[in-house]
């Protein structure tokens, strides 16, 4: 088993940009079906008519024969009062099954969502960078996200507390792994005498496929051999 280098810290926290919300929604709630009730009579009679007064509008109604239409706008307060909660309580369970390691070889780890999972298994030499993002809706969901980049494609975690270090703990992790390339298979010295220049360039071209010189190496020298023809 390798040791671990450095583990993403996933997890959903309490935000201000998330709270404020849940007191606005929950007033306005509180607001719509705050009611004022009012029983008519006439002289000594009282009536079963009911008036209920509120900013959903005037009701009235004998005996509860049309109270439906108070459930029907409850049903659907109640959810929506309950959306912050319910959204707050998803995201906690999502960063809790989600996990990302580095070794000195490998990124490994599991990202998971409501609807499935995804194993993630990168080795060194084929992960390309592990960026870091800090959206609005990263600060609404606490953390950042890391993106994750390697042949096959970008993936995103989102709720990182610690992206940056992480972040910085591969990129340390894939320079050593260039740094060891490149010393365990020194660049061959191209013939600046001998040869044309479609050869030479060939070579150079070889070299970069190879990962054994920069982009930037190759239109330095690619350059040299042309200004010498």
């Amino acid at each position: 088993m390798e040791d671990i280098i450095s583990s993403a810290k996933i997890e959903r926290r309490r935000t201000a940009l998330q709270i404020i919300p849940t007191i606005i929604i929950w007033l306005l709630e509180i607001f719509l079906v705050s009611t004022t009730y009012n029983e008519f009579d006439t002289g000594n009679y009282t009536y079963g008519f009911h008036h209920y007064k509120s900013v959903l509008g005037t009701i009235y109604y004998d005996n509860g024969y049309d109270a439906d239409y108070c459930a029907i706008v409850l049903l659907i307060l109640i959810p929506i009062f309950l959306l912050p909660l319910i959204i707050n309580v998803m995201g906690k369970f999502i960063a809790k099954r989600c996990q990302l390691n580095l070794t000195e070889n490998q990124v490994y780890g599991e990202l998971k969502t409501l609807f499935g999972s995804k194993k993630l298994q990168i080795p060194i030499e084929k992960l390309d960078t592990i960026m870091t993002e800090n959206s609005f809706l990263d600060k609404i969901r606490s953390g950042e996200t890391l993106l994750v980049r390697s042949t096959s494609g970008v993936v995103k975690f989102h709720y990182v507390q610690n992206a940056e270090k992480f972040s910085r703990a591969a990129l340390e992790q894939i320079e050593k792994f260039k740094s060891k390339s490149k010393s365990e298979n020194p660049a061959p010295a191209v013939n600046e005498t001998g040869g044309s220049a479609a050869e030479k360039i060939n070579s150079l071209k070889q070299m970069l496929d190879s990962g054994l010189i920069s982009q930037e190496e190759f239109e330095f020298k690619k350059k040299d051999i042309l200004s010498k023809m």
